[in-house]
């Protein structure tokens, strides 16, 4: 197996600080995850499509979705629910829940997508 060939930064310093100060740029524009989103998301942790869920694990879900609410930015709300969806595509409560949401913050074609899903394979 070859090796690949060290990179050109490594032997051009002009480069190299042309990069350093293009991730420091872009480090510097990115926004921190809080700690206790980071807590939150370990919470949730585990593989998805174990069903049933346990008590605990809804209640992780439950207090994460509070906690992004919370935080009043609409697309990471999506993209929590949706990932939600994956793990609790079971439980109506949680489908319930972001129609509401989505309701609640005049998203209504993202509300009535997410009806249509659930309600896909109901009799």
């Amino acid at each position: 197996m070859a090796l690949l060939p060290a990179p050109p930064s490594s032997s051009n310093p002009l480069l190299r600080r042309s990069l350093q100060r293009r991730s420091s740029v872009q480090f510097k524009g990115t926004p921190p995850v809080t700690h206790i989103e980071t807590q939150e998301a370990q919470n949730i942790g585990g593989p998805p499509f174990m069903w049933p869920l346990n008590s605990i694990e809804l209640e992780n879900w439950t207090n994460y979705l509070d906690f992004i609410e919370g935080e009043c930015d609409l697309s990471k709300v999506v993209k929590l629910y949706e990932r939600c969806l994956i793990a609790c595509a079971n439980y109506p409560e949680y489908w319930i829940r972001y129609v509401l949401c989505m309701e609640a913050n005049r998203s209504m074609d993202i509300a009535n997508k997410a009806l249509a899903r659930a309600t896909q394979f109901v009799d």
